[in-house]
């Protein structure tokens, strides 16, 4: 098994207990830290698309100098995503 491999099989190793310890709060009623959790274990899903730290480092040194992330062909504010995605778990406690 190659490290990219190995560290890859250790993300989602950690993505799972994350999870899980995502849905115990859940069932516990914490919800707001559920939602931290499990947020959290989506975060590492980038981990695992530049396993490369040269690649990573190239995409972050766009963004910061662009201010700009590309995401699907279309161009966005770094600050709109910011915005949008810290109301995550203001939104999951009303629903």
């Amino acid at each position: 098994m190659t490290s990219e491999n190995s560290r890859s099989a250790k993300i989602e190793q950690l993505q799972e207990k994350i999870r899980k310890e995502a849905e115990e709060k859940r069932k516990e009623g914490k919800l707001a830290l559920a939602v931290f959790m499990h947020d959290l274990a989506n975060l590492l899903e980038t981990d695992k698309l530049f396993i490369s730290s040269s690649d990573l480092l190239r995409v972050y040194r766009k963004v910061i100098e662009e201010g700009e992330i590309e995401i699907n062909g279309m161009r966005w504010p770094v600050s709109s995503l910011i915005t949008g995605t810290s109301n995550a778990g203001s939104l999951a406690e009303m629903q």
